[in-house]
Formats: C-alpha cells, structure tokens, sequence
C-alpha cells in the first residue's frame, strides 16, 4: 500500500514538472518570444518613422521656396476666372506673333493630388517662324503651364503650317491670388534671346532631311516624261526644295552645293523671250526656284525675273558645280543620261541613284 502510495505521488510530481516545462514553453514561444518580436518590430517602425520625418521635414525645408515660386506662377485659384483669363492670354500671345485664325479651348480643372490641371488646346496657322516666336514667349512667361503636344501639318508650299497646341495649365489651392494671372517671368530656356533660336525657322524641317544637308542626287526623281508641243521632256523633282526641273534633248543635271539645276546652252542669251509664264530655257517655276542655269558666251548665267515680273534679268553664275548627266534619249516613261563614256537609263518614278547602268553595246 505504501508502494502504491509512493508510486502515485512520484507520478503526480512528475506530472507537475511536465505541466511547469510545458507551461513555460508555451509562455516562452506563444506569448514572450511574439511580444518581445512585436516591440523590436514597434522600436524598428519607430526609428524609420523618425528618420523619414527626419528626411522629409529637410526636404519640405529645401522645397519652400519652389512652393513660393510654383505658387507665384500658379493659374487663379478661381477655377472659372483661370480659365477665362488664360484662354485670352494664349489667344494675345497668338496674336502678337501673327498665327491666324486662332482658337482656343479648355476642359473642366480635374484634382490631381494636392493641385488641379486644366488642359488647353489652341488651333491656328502660322509659319515655322511664328511658332518659333510662340514658343519663345510661351516658355519665358511666368505661369505654371507646359506643352504637352505640338502637331504642324504643310499647307502647300508656301512654308505655312496648321497648327495644334496642346497645353497643360495647373492651379495650386494655396496661391492665394483668386482673379488674376501671374505677372513674372520664367527662366526656363537656355538662352534669352529670340535670335538664338532662329536656326529653327531657318530649317525646312519638312523636306528630306529635316532641312539637314542630304545629297540632292537621293532625293532627285524622274515624275515625268510628257509631250510639250511634239518634244518630250524629262521632268525631275527635287523633293528637298519641291523644285521641277524639265530637260529637253541635251540639257545638263548639275549639282550645285545641296541641290540640283538644268543647265542649258543658248546661241544668244539676248534673244530670249518671255511671256509672263515661260521662255526658251524654263518655266515661271524652274526660274523662281533657281533650278535654271544657262551656258552661253563661255560662261554660266542664272535668270531671275525682273522687279517688274515681265522680263527676265540674267546674273553670272561663279559658283562650282559638279554634271550629273546629259539628256540623250527620252521615250514615254523612260529617260537615258549620259555621264562622261557612260549611260544610264532611267524609268518613271525611278531616283536618280536608282540609275541601271547601260552596257556599251547598247549605244
């Protein structure tokens, strides 16, 4: 009995240590171990939440005096009168360096964070200059906008583009100036003077090339081979300048710097006459192109129209100049230059680079 006895009692003490260990896992692993994590976690949290705070407070410090300065070029904070007044201020700009037929739209302010956009687009017809100008003073007025797209079509050949001006605009709530535009001015481009950005209306950014230097000879093709009274003539386009070229039977293609010419011979340059439209060496349009040259009394002229527009006027032409070719047969749609001891026969359409070679036996 006492055995027994004894037996049971070192059993419930076993059991007792059991319970204390098991106990003090699961107060260790369950319930210390994730407190003592989670205050890590909290002290962790709390330092980056400090260093951030820290960061962005010397940041919003830096900052201060852009805010100033976004907020002197912010739109009136009166959404309606904003709209209003900068509408007119886009179509005075336009009308002050001449784009015609001006019109200008606007969408309803949106919220984007902490400011509103409101976006205009202004459509008119201008030259490349104009734009250029617009640009200019876009750029150096005071006002918190941007250029979000710029789409200029040609129309015809006369350099005049329609334009299409897409802007964005924003409002910061904090301005505090409700009714009026901002009145200073932005430094925002690399020069302060207009002149230093005329290199962009100087370039005919439409041609081949983009108004860079480019070999006339690629952008030179054969468009046509039609009959002028019973003569066929060879007409060759430049497409860089748009300039057309019509050779009959002997005239010469010269390259001239960038662009190509018809050169002629005349037995007597005084004879020539003109009838408002066309003479003897060329058309109104190869004549105020310069694409004519003429050869005569050992010396190379250029015609220009006289300041009267009746009569042709003939200057010396000293310029190097480099043939290409000489016109020796033309039949329908296919033409055959002649180069020193080589020929070259052209088709419709064909650029003068795409020229196939003639064996000798064919001439």
């Amino acid at each position: 009995m006492n055995k027994n006895r004894r037996k049971r009692l070192l059993l419930a003490g076993l059991g007792l240590i059991a319970v204390f260990y098991a106990g003090d896992w699961v107060l260790t692993n369950w319930i210390e171990k994730p407190k003592q994590q989670r205050k890590t976690q909290i002290v962790a949290l709390q330092n980056r939440i400090k260093e951030y705070d820290q960061k962005y407070i010397s940041r919003a410090q830096r900052e201060i005096p852009w805010l100033r300065y976004w907020y002197s070029q912010s739109l009136p904070t009166n959404s309606e009168v904003a709209q209003s007044l900068y509408r007119a201020w886009l179509l005075e700009v336009g009308e002050y360096v001449g784009i015609a037929g001006r019109q200008v739209n606007a969408t309803e302010p949106v919220r984007r964070g902490a400011f509103y956009s409101m976006n205009f687009s202004m459509r008119g017809r201008g030259t490349l200059d104009q734009l250029t100008e617009f640009l200019y003073e876009f750029y150096n007025a005071g006002h918190l906008h941007k250029i979000t797209s710029i789409s200029m079509t040609p129309v015809g050949r006369g350099g005049m583009l329609d334009l299409s001006v897409v802007i964005e605009a924003l409002i910061l709530p904090g301005a505090n100036r409700p009714d009026r535009l901002g009145t200073g001015r932005a430094y925002r481009l690399a020069s302060m003077s207009l002149d230093d950005y005329q290199t962009i209306p100087d370039r005919n950014l439409f041609s081949a090339g983009g108004g860079g230097s480019v070999d006339p000879v690629s952008h030179t093709y054969l468009t046509a081979v039609p009959y002028v009274g019973d003569e066929p003539q060879a007409w060759f386009t430049l497409r860089t300048t748009g300039a057309v070229m019509k050779l009959r039977r002997d005239d010469h293609l010269v390259q001239t710097g960038d662009t190509l010419r018809k050169l002629c011979r005349v037995e007597d340059l005084e004879a020539i006459t003109f009838d408002g439209t066309r003479s003897e060496i060329g058309s109104i349009g190869e004549i105020e192109s310069g694409s004519v040259l003429v050869a005569w009394a050992d010396r190379i002229w250029e015609p220009t129209l006289s300041v009267a527009g009746n009569a042709l006027e003939f200057r010396p032409f000293d310029s190097p100049f480099t043939e290409i070719g000489r016109v020796v047969d033309m039949e329908e749609t296919e033409v055959v230059l002649q180069s020193g001891d080589e020929r070259w026969l052209l088709s419709f359409g064909d650029a003068l680079n795409d020229a196939f070679a003639l064996p000798p036996e064919m001439f």
